[in-house]
């Protein structure tokens, strides 16, 4: 990872007796960590997963920064710790790892393993913001716990104030891209043509830069590449690009499936591994524009739940929802009035869900539900909204995002898929500051309206783009860099996966007959493209968790 106020904390340590003998960002975490212990974690401004072992008090200590941009596995049996950052590396050790049912029924509820589950039983994950400590002695057993609690960060004090102006944001936002632009290698940045990764371009050539800039476009649709190039010659940096098409997506699936260690339901997968590699053909770091959304309501779902609940009509819905429960039957708009019967927190959770419990339970093997017990109905994400200390609906349901959506699906990818190759990608919208005045900025600084009615986000950060671009650049609808899955899952794509989904591995998990009639009946609904994309990743993950186990038995 990488610490950015080091530099910054430098003086301090060096008045409480700590001699430097590098300029490195690692020794300033080590010593900080010698003088103030685990305080110094919350302290640090950057991205890292560390493991620290404290000599004088006979322990190790594991760390994660407390966005969760920078992942850490570990597991605990028979007196052993084992810890990574990768996945592979625990399975390299532990040839014995079980497919953890719950962990497995929460990946086809939300598209990815929320943490500290993983797909894996005997695996866990270290939740973003928690350190773990492990004395050594014979009785002991890792004790995780939060050294900065979400809330700190989406909730802050009321000495923490809001952003009033663009101009604010701006200085915040220059402030971070310059601690992230300290590099010894060649740097640049992804540009997929939206307002985040536009703002923090922008900001990059404030500070002087004229960066190499890097995006994606598909062989069906230029529309954001003309964005990108339109953003690119406005700011004066260098665009490269790469168009991909269907059958880069069919070939390279398994490849990264497998990269990304768990499965992972994102349909920007194989762009956002294009991009890294392009990336790393020229510069060893990159910035990103990924936050912007989850701590300045840029999300549509975030609209929808909020109209939903300013609603007029809300008694009305509730009423026709309680009515729709009684229907013996799921999917589509029926689906979407039943939900109107729902608390807020499970209405929201429902935006987010790929399918529902009764899909699943209805494909799932007896066995296996028998271990799993009843399957998730968005309850991870029910319990993230109840349990928030955000005082309004607004920040309740960015809170949620901020702990699931943020580190489990966007983080996690990018950071998989840049380690591919060999990449550093940076996210300076993340910054703490930028964090906590962002959740702490009023709604009319944050939403678009007309009238009562929230028709788009992100308000106070397009002010900051109209200083160089037209309001038709920046008030443009923008789809980022996911790949056109719904246009792109045909017939064969579906007989790919009823070759995967029937295979041996996954007949441990589900009906066979079953999955042979969902295959069937889904083949051809575009309803259904998102479930079975789902789907699709977890065969390809089971096949290749398969044929490694097949080759270790041949090694052996």
């Amino acid at each position: 990872g990488e610490i950015f106020n080091h530099l910054e904390l430098r003086p301090s340590l060096e008045e409480e007796g700590e001699t430097f003998r590098t300029r490195s960002d690692t020794e300033a975490l080590l010593l900080g960590f010698a003088a103030r212990g685990e305080a110094i974690f919350a302290q640090l401004d950057g991205q890292f997963a560390c493991a620290i072992w404290d000599r004088q008090n006979k322990r190790l200590v594991l760390a994660r920064d407390p966005v969760g941009i920078k992942p850490l596995y570990w597991g605990f049996s028979n007196g052993t710790l084992l810890f990574a950052s990768e996945l592979k590396a625990i399975e390299a050790v532990r040839e014995d790892l079980t497919i953890d049912p719950r962990g497995l029924d929460l990946y086809l509820s939300n598209g990815y393993v929320p943490a500290p589950r993983s797909i894996y039983r005997e695996v866990n994950k270290l939740l973003p913001g928690q350190c773990l400590t492990l004395e050594a002695r014979p009785d002991a057993r890792p004790q995780p716990r939060h050294f900065l609690a979400p809330h700190e960060l989406y909730c802050p004090g009321e000495d923490v104030p809001g952003y009033a102006s663009s101009e604010e944001l701006k200085e915040d936002l220059d402030r971070a891209v310059g601690a992230q632009l300290m590099s010894d290698v060649p740097l640049g940045a992804f540009l997929s043509g939206g307002t985040d990764s536009t703002a923090v371009l922008q900001s990059m050539c404030a500070h002087d830069q004229a960066p190499r800039c890097f995006t994606i476009a598909y062989d069906a649709d230029t529309t954001d590449l003309e964005r990108s190039c339109e953003a690119a010659r406005i700011l004066g940096a260098r665009l490269e690009t790469r168009v991909l098409g269907q059958e880069d997506l069919l070939q390279r699936a398994p490849a990264l499936v497998d990269q990304v260690d768990e499965p992972m339901a994102s349909d920007s997968l194989l762009p956002t591994d294009a991009v890294c590699a392009l990336a790393r053909e020229e510069v060893t770091v990159a910035l990103a524009g990924d936050g912007g959304d989850e701590i300045l309501g840029g999300y549509r779902r975030f609209f929808k739940h909020l109209n939903s609940l300013a609603s007029g009509m809300r008694p009305l819905q509730r009423g026709l929802g309680r009515l729709a429960a009684l229907l013996p039957f799921e999917g589509g708009s029926v689906r979407r009035l039943q939900g109107r019967a729902l608390s807020p927190a499970e209405q929201y959770a429902r935006y987010h869900l790929r399918s529902s419990a009764h899909t699943r339970r209805r494909l799932y093997r007896r066995e296996f539900l028998e271990q799993l017990g009843e399957p998730d109905e968005g309850d991870y994400l029910v319990e993230l909204h109840r349990s928030s200390r955000a005082t309004t609906e607004e920040h309740r349901i960015a809170s949620v995002d901020f702990q699931s959506f943020l580190p489990e699906h966007v983080l996690a990818k990018v950071d998989r898929l840049s380690m591919r190759h060999s990449l550093e990608v940076r996210v300076p919208i993340l910054s703490p500051r930028l964090i906590r005045r962002a959740y702490a900025t009023l709604p009319d600084q944050k939403f678009l309206y007309e009238g009562r009615r929230i028709v788009g986000g992100k308000k106070i950060l397009k002010d900051l783009l109209r200083e160089r671009f037209s309001d038709d650049f920046v008030d443009a609808k923008k789809r980022g860099f996911s790949a056109p899955l719904r246009s792109w899952i045909g017939r064969r794509e579906v007989e790919r996966m009823r070759e995967v989904l029937l295979s041996s591995e996954a007949s441990e998990v589900f009906d066979r007959r079953a999955m042979e009639r969902y295959l069937d009946k889904n083949r051809g609904a575009q309803r259904a493209h998102n479930f079975l994309f789902t789907l699709l990743i977890l065969g390809l993950w089971m096949e290749g968790r398969s044929r490694l186990r097949s080759l270790a038995g041949a090694a052996v």
